[in-house]
């Protein structure tokens, strides 16, 4: 009884590590499209890429469950080993770090990655005329090719390196929630390349906008002409010291365009006043106001929270009829 328990034992045993090594070799890829002999050569003087690589890695998951018969390895990205054993500086090899770039042009370096990440992916269709490839930006340049899967997908703060105006934007009182981490760069621009200004996600401005601001989009009874041609007329997209994105504080803003005769026009200080134009001080401006109502001195309500929207609110655009929603009003 116990020679037959042993045997179940070691039966069990052996399955386990049967099943263990099966594991293994899926989980790491050995079984199918990478060259484990490449690697282990590359190891002896590389020892920390390669076991930053053979880990939870994109690539070295992709080339392990590949079946199209092809073996994957370094040289798949890095060219010729041999070469590089013969004369080890970086010149020999097609190199990605930023610490070690190599003497390789962007575009060398780039064309490596575009070998399995075709130009006719979505997101790659517009690279070759995108403003980064044409700055001299390779893949490298964002993406960490070897580490774990999260370190493949840049961040905003890898954008940030270069876009250091962007950064210092993003940081002003009104912004989009940028650092919050509820929106990122990638969620307007497409860093590879699109046909519009800025590698935006859109069109044009307003329609990159309305994807979230869907109820600026209109159509409207009563159409705000700035709201139609562009949004940044009034707005900065990443940030800004005025409330609500705007380019300049209320009531300069509006006055830039309604200049003309009325209370637009007028300056916005504590001497002056909307209803009864009778001067409470010394011309050509009042000091005070008289109240409506009890007849005493007060301060002109200008003062305080100045703004066209508090009663124009609707600056956006209105489905009002008549002068209510023509001006905005509701």
């Amino acid at each position: 009884m116990m020679k037959i328990n042993r045997i179940k034992r070691r039966g069990w045993l052996n399955v386990a590590l049967i099943a263990s090594g099966l594991f293994a070799l899926s989980q790491f890829g050995f079984a199918n499209g990478f060259d484990t002999g490449v690697a282990n050569k590359c190891k002896e003087c590389h020892e920390k890429e390669v076991t930053n690589f053979t880990g939870d890695n994109t690539h070295f998951r992709a080339w392990g469950s590949r079946t199209d018969g092809k073996s994957y390895s370094c040289e798949s990205c890095h060219g010729s080993g041999e070469k590089h054993m013969k004369d080890k500086s970086v010149e020999s090899i097609i190199g990605f770090s930023a610490e070690k770039q190599s003497k390789r042009p962007a575009a060398e370096r780039s064309a490596q990655c575009l070998t399995c990440h075709s130009t006719t992916s979505k997101e790659l269709m517009f690279w070759t005329q995108g403003i980064h490839n044409r700055n001299d930006v390779s893949c490298a340049s964002c993406h960490t090719m070897h580490g774990g899967s999260d370190k493949m997908k840049p961040s905003s703060e890898t954008c940030f390196k270069c876009h250091k105006d962007v950064k210092s934007q993003v940081g002003k009182f009104s912004h989009h929630p940028i650092i919050e981490g509820k929106v990122g760069c990638n969620d307007c621009h497409n860093p590879h390349g699109t046909t519009g200004a800025s590698n935006i996600r859109g069109d044009n401005v307003n329609q990159l906008c309305y994807k979230c601001h869907t109820d600026k989009r209109g159509p409207y009874l009563n159409g705000h002409a700035p709201v139609e041609e562009n949004c940044m007329t009034c707005h900065k997209a990443h940030g800004s010291q005025h409330a609500m994105l705007l380019v300049e504080r209320q009531p300069a803003l509006c006055q830039n365009c309604h200049a003309d005769a009325g209370h637009p026009s007028n300056p916005y200080d504590r001497r002056t006043k909307f209803g009864n134009n009778s001067p409470a001080g010394t011309p050509p401006y009042p000091t005070t106001v008289t109240a409506p109502l009890n007849g005493a001195l007060v301060v002109s309500a200008r003062l305080v929270g100045r703004g066209c929207t508090n009663c124009h609110g609707m600056i956006h655009g209105s489905n009002t009829p008549g002068t209510s929603g023509a001006y905005f009003v509701r």
